[in-house]
């Protein structure tokens, strides 16, 4: 899977490891890794050249849109925040590598 957003439905995490992970169903955080690639991309502009240069606000986008997609735990909202922000990071950092070497 590869960058997808899962459109008109929300994707239930029903547990979430020490670590902040979404694990439960067994595919969780494949499509939630998936769906904050697909978010970077359609969310961020690519001119934007270190993913400390995002702005706060754009940041926030993001997260209301994961939020719009995933159901999670009572009480995990802030763990699985900061796994996601770290998601997008990632996830930005390859984006731009992509663009730079012309894939």
């Amino acid at each position: 899977m590869r960058n997808k957003f899962p459109k008109g439905q929300t994707i239930v995490v029903e547990e979430v490891s020490p670590i902040s992970e979404p694990i439960q169903p067994d595919d969780v955080y494949s499509h939630f890794a998936s769906a904050i690639g697909a978010v970077v991309w359609d969310i961020l502009d690519c001119s934007i050249q270190h993913w400390n240069d995002v702005p706060a606000s754009e940041k926030t986008k993001i997260w209301k849109k994961m939020m719009g997609a995933f159901s999670f735990p009572p009480d995990s909202e802030e763990l699985i925040k900061k796994l996601a922000m770290k998601q997008a990071a990632k996830s930005f950092r390859g984006w731009r590598s992509q663009l730079n070497t012309g894939c």
